[in-house]
């Protein structure tokens, strides 16, 4: 137990440091003061919860750029991620295979996440996944995002100004 002590602070603090710095990014493309507050003051709701345990850095800022945007705009913050969507899908995939659906969602927010070139690269190098990207796969995967971000909601996960 006593060696898993660092390495979990270590990681507590990294992750610290990237709120940090994508709060300082986000002031910098505000001239608005009152988003400027809500961004500031932000800080208190992007902890990791442990669905990002290992998870790559990437993953946990994408987690805090999409809850610093609802937050400069005023919106609500405690439905689940895009990020928690992908740590979520990728959990379940370790105790049962996917449906295509799941898959579908799955490929779509590692694309939007870590980019279509490290998609290519690591996963998948034809362009096959791209039909479940659309039509009725589409209505599909935006139901699951969404049933997604419902369990995963953090209700103490609210900014007091």
């Amino acid at each position: 137990m006593i060696p898993d002590i660092p390495l979990g602070l270590a990681q507590t603090c990294n992750r610290m440091a990237i709120a940090e710095l994508e709060i300082e990014a986000a002031m910098k493309r505000t001239e608005d003061m009152k988003e400027k507050e809500r961004i500031w003051n932000s800080f208190k709701i992007l902890c990791p919860n442990s669905l990002f345990n290992g998870a790559d850095d990437e993953v946990y800022k994408a987690h805090c750029r999409e809850l610093i945007a609802r937050a400069a705009n005023a919106t609500d913050t405690r439905p689940g991620t895009k990020a928690e969507a992908l740590m979520v899908l990728s959990h379940t995939s370790l105790v049962a295979p996917p449906t295509r659906d799941a898959s579908a969602l799955y490929t779509q927010l590692f694309i939007e996440i870590f980019g279509e070139e490290v998609y290519r690269t690591k996963i998948n190098s034809s362009d096959s996944w791209k039909s479940d990207l659309s039509g009725s796969h589409k209505d599909a995967t935006d139901e699951l995002l969404n049933t997604i971000r419902r369990k995963t909601m953090d209700n103490s996960r609210v900014i007091r100004l």
